[in-house]
């Protein structure tokens, strides 16, 4: 795991404590950005034998956000977006914990939006509450 971090230059991979046991990787140490707490994460997942991730990275960030500015930043995301109708997903933004919300007709469509809130600078934590449901 730790070479797979260090051939990802967007990752300090000494600042991370890994350790594994039985095919369950525990993640330890602190980011500056959510979207790399994500990217270990997914990195970890793709290593044949894993079953589990136990991720216990925190998010610190290197300066404050406000929560109308994150919330405002994900929204203007969703608008340059051409899969996202910015009306179909409800962003709630408390203390950096962004949740998104709303009923979406495909797959892609919740996926881009999670992702567009995962690299938004200033979030801690992304809760995709999203529903597809296919017409």
């Amino acid at each position: 795991m730790k070479k797979t971090l260090d051939y990802d230059h967007r990752i300090n991979a000494n600042e991370i404590d890994i350790k594994v046991v039985n095919g369950t990787i525990w993640l330890q140490g602190t980011v500056n950005a959510f979207w790399k707490k994500d990217i270990i994460e997914k990195h970890a997942l793709r290593i044949p034998g894993v079953e589990d991730v136990i991720d216990n990275l925190t998010v610190k960030l290197s300066r404050g956000y406000s929560d109308d500015d994150i919330k405002d930043e994900i929204i203007n995301a969703f608008k340059r977006n051409a899969v996202i109708s910015e009306d179909q997903i409800n962003v709630i933004v408390d203390k950096g914990k962004v949740t998104l919300s709303g009923t979406v007709t495909d797959y892609v469509i919740k996926s881009t939006a999670k992702d567009l809130a995962i690299y938004t600078p200033g979030i801690t934590k992304v809760i995709d509450n999203i529903i597809v449901r296919h017409t």
